[in-house]
């Protein structure tokens, strides 16, 4: 909902606040800040002043930082249908929105990632991409920035802290030489949502016998991150700073100098680098590593060891409840929770097939828009208005 004339933040209006004339405004303002994002879109229309403060990029920043630590959610994309996993009162309740785009509905769909309640989208029939903040319907469809006979090796989708910027990130390998893999160019192109445009950036600069473990990469402390293989018995983690746009590695623990046999990377629900590691050697579980202090080696320690017969072969976290100590695992398309303190697991009755699923991450409500840096006219264009929506609610299992 665009309003007539936007009101500056600082500014105190006070038409339609004759409800309550001795609350002071920025009282309100605090209020309104910590309610979610579904009751802030019905109170746009109570009157322009509201509607002006909510609109307020300064506004969507306070609300943004005061839901921080609301219960997070866990998307899951399978066809055209999103469902969301979140925890209240002990139970874990399942909410889906199903979204048809005319112009690509038979498109297959992968997330790239999400940030800050935008989720960053891919028709990967078209080769397009497109941005939408699920809680707002609010949407934009990306200008055209792969090359010429290139594909997606893998991508990336955060946000700049120093620059204010989200940004989208795909390295494309040439499909030429078919014959010779190694040959192949690696070109990073980075799309900047403030620019509405993309622009080459420092090629991929690791040796090409790295091979990437995860396709989508994992936002952590302004960076992206991804689990990459190099030879047999050798891991790495990748990181892209988003504000430097320049790559680098990240220091991992050592494993105690066993051999690893199996390894995810993920974040935990308070924006910890994660990992889920295990070992060759007879090893009868999967350790959970945090990174407590970001770009210190030491500073790695083993959150909880989930013992092999549990949770079965080659489980992939989804989601790292620090504060519960539960975990969302992806097991063969299968979404389940492992209680830590309890030592059980729960799988989950799912309505939709796990066929692609975020890594070690959460989503979070928030009225961030996708075309929040665009004139009024560009907005107009990018927006998504043919998006059918249907929602459904209902409670999936008891914790």
């Amino acid at each position: 909902m665009d309003c007539s004339k936007q009101a500056r933040f600082d500014e105190k209006p006070t038409e339609g606040l004759s409800m309550a004339p001795h609350i002071p405004f920025e009282v309100i303002t605090e209020i309104l800040a910590k309610l979610p994002v579904k009751s802030l879109l019905k109170f746009r229309v109570v009157c322009k002043s509201w509607c002006s403060l909510i609109s307020t990029s300064q506004f969507v920043k306070q609300h943004l930082s005061s839901n921080t630590s609301t219960p997070k959610k866990v998307i899951q994309l399978s066809s055209d249908v999103l469902t969301f996993y979140s925890l209240h009162d002990s139970k874990l309740v399942q909410e889906t929105i199903k979204f048809r785009i005319e112009w690509h509905a038979l498109s297959p769909f992968r997330i790239m990632g999400y940030c800050n309640g935008l989720v960053c989208i891919e028709a990967c029939r078209e080769n397009r991409i497109f941005l939408w903040n699920p809680s707002t319907r609010d949407s934009k469809i990306l200008p055209c920035g792969v090359v010429d006979n290139s594909y997606f090796s893998w991508c990336g989708f955060g946000y700049d802290y120093n620059s204010d910027d989200y940004k989208v990130l795909t390295v494309d390998r040439l499909k030429k030489p078919i014959d010779n893999y190694q040959d192949s160019s690696r070109n990073s192109m980075m799309y900047t949502l403030r620019t509405n445009s993309w622009r080459r950036i420092q090629d991929f600069p690791l040796e090409t016998s790295y091979m990437m473990v995860d396709s989508s990469a994992t936002h952590v402390n302004g960076a992206l991150h991804w689990m990459a293989r190099k030879g047999l018995n050798s891991w790495v983690i990748i990181s892209l700073d988003l504000t430097t746009e320049t790559y680098m590695e990240v220091p991992q623990p050592d494993f105690y100098g066993t051999p690893v046999e199996d390894i995810g990377i993920g974040a935990s629900s308070t924006g910890c680098l994660c990992l889920n590691v295990h070992n060759g050697a007879g090893s009868q579980s999967y350790d959970f590593w945090v990174m407590k202090e970001y770009g210190v080696r030491e500073s790695w320690t083993i959150s909880f060891k989930i013992p092999y017969v549990v949770v079965g072969i080659h489980p992939r976290p989804v989601a790292w409840f620090s504060e519960n100590g539960k975990i969302l695992f992806n097991r063969d398309g299968k979404l389940a929770t492992y209680n830590a303190k309890k030592n059980s697991v729960r799988y989950l009755h799912q309505t939709t097939y796990c066929n692609s699923c975020p890594h070690g991450d959460v989503y979070v409500e928030s009225l961030v828009s996708p075309n929040a840096y665009s004139n009024r006219e560009a907005k107009e264009i990018s927006r998504l208005n043919n998006i059918n929506v249907e929602r459904t609610t209902r409670v999936v299992m008891s914790m």
